[in-house]
């Protein structure tokens, strides 16, 4: 096989890695999983959500007491804009995130993360 091909079907291979992770991240915010959470990232991840800049240590936590405020969250995934360089990656997804309080209030949001 020629090394063109061999290159397409490594890019095809981590652009599902990345989708994977992707999903691995919502499944483990609706579940309020703070393992799954964690094992999302790599330790020296570098994460900027806006209004939580830091490592995955910084996030999980804060992150998971946030949403264990509602009964139900769903976040819904939509396209996903994926770039691959070597062994750099980057992109941006969005996602429709849906939570539901306990006094049965709605907020709703869009982000991409």
């Amino acid at each position: 096989m020629s090394t063109a091909f061999n290159d397409k079907i490594e890019r095809l291979i981590s652009h599902r890695e990345i989708e994977d992770v992707i999903n691995r991240y919502c499944f483990a915010l609706d579940r309020l999983d703070p393992v799954a959470l964690r094992s999302v990232f790599h330790d020296d991840a570098l994460l900027d959500f806006g209004t939580m800049n830091g490592g995955p240590d910084d996030f999980v936590g804060p992150n998971l007491a946030f949403l264990e405020q509602f009964d139900l969250t769903y976040h819904l995934l939509g396209q996903a804009e994926i770039q691959i360089d070597g062994d750099i990656a980057s992109g941006e997804v969005y996602c429709s995130a849906y939570h539901r309080s306990l006094d049965s209030s709605l907020h709703r949001g869009t982000k991409g993360v």
